[in-house]
């Protein structure tokens, strides 16, 4: 070929914008490209999810087979099963990719203490309405009450005892199973977030459990039949019977509501009581010389 045709043939290699259907082709490249690009990152998206789920159903399913009692047992029964819900907890953190991170276990916890807070509630009102605390035996409620403060200070403690075994199994060269170097320990998650509301309620608990205690106490005058304690007691529920009226939310900690009138209640209280104190008083001056006199026949 002459030298015109191979520099043709050249030209035409050199400049393939110029002509429209190498143009075309380019444009279409680009656009694969940037589908292959979308698609690269679909996919990793979707494998993440998938990972995810995976996860989900290996360490969450285990973990709500452990914390069923939770939503349906008796107080006692779930603070006895408290080091299994934390064994799980520990294995989450120590194997699981996705939800063995900080933030995540946080959120993990606080949802555990929500359902504690939940069933406390429940097992304390007698039932999913508030109202119906008030048909309950005083001694009852007052048990139940002190059965929250145990579970709430038993769950505290597994925390930090699972938090202990988690650094001590980082920190020894032993083989079995332990959390890798690069995870933090059980103090780098947001512990106001998990106990806060847990402690909140325990406050306004321990309220309740004065107040019914107060009312088993005159529930036991009642049955000694103290003699001038009718009216004394007729009083107090009275002043039971009004805050009952008022419908509070017993256990709810943001109800501020409620904290006046326990104000009053305790000021009513302390009156009753002194009643009880100078009646009681009065009935044992009034025995002295009677006995006195039977020393001394005797």
């Amino acid at each position: 070929p002459n030298s015109r045709t191979v520099f043709g043939v050249l030209n035409e290699h050199a400049e393939p914008a110029k002509k429209p259907e190498k143009a075309e082709l380019l444009a279409s490249i680009d656009t694969t490209k940037k589908l292959l690009a979308e698609w690269r990152e679909m996919n990793m998206s979707l494998t993440h999810a998938l990972n995810e789920a995976k996860d989900s159903s290996r360490f969450l399913t285990k973990l709500g087979k452990a914390m069923k009692p939770c939503y349906e047992s008796d107080l006692v029964n779930i603070k006895e099963l408290l080091p299994v819900i934390m064994s799980n907890m520990k294995m989450i953190y120590i194997l699981s990719r996705h939800y063995g991170k900080t933030i995540r276990m946080t959120n993990l916890f606080a949802r555990i203490t929500n359902q504690l807070v939940t069933r406390c509630k429940q097992v304390v009102y007698g039932g999913n309405r508030v109202s119906l605390i008030w048909d309950r035996k005083s001694s009852d409620v007052v048990k139940n009450l002190e059965e929250s403060i145990q579970l709430r200070d038993a769950y505290v403690k597994q925390f930090h005892m699972a938090a202990e075994e988690v650094s001590k199994e980082k920190k020894s060269g032993e083989k079995k199973i332990a959390a890798p170097s690069y995870k933090k320990s059980f103090a780098s998650f947001n512990l106001k977030r998990i106990f806060n509301h847990f402690h909140d309620f325990i406050q306004r608990a321990e309220k309740l459990h004065d107040m019914f205690s107060a009312m088993e106490q005159y529930k036991l005058f009642k049955d000694h039949h103290i003699d001038g304690i009718d009216t004394i007691l007729t009083e107090f529920n009275q002043v039971v019977r009004d805050f009952s009226l008022r419908e509070h939310d017993l256990l709810d900690y943001n109800n501020s509501a409620f904290e006046r009138d326990f104000v009053e209640f305790n000021m009513m209280n302390s009156r009753v009581e002194t009643a009880v104190e100078e009646l009681i008083s009065t009935a044992i001056n009034s025995r002295a010389p009677i006995m006195k006199k039977i020393n001394i026949m005797a």
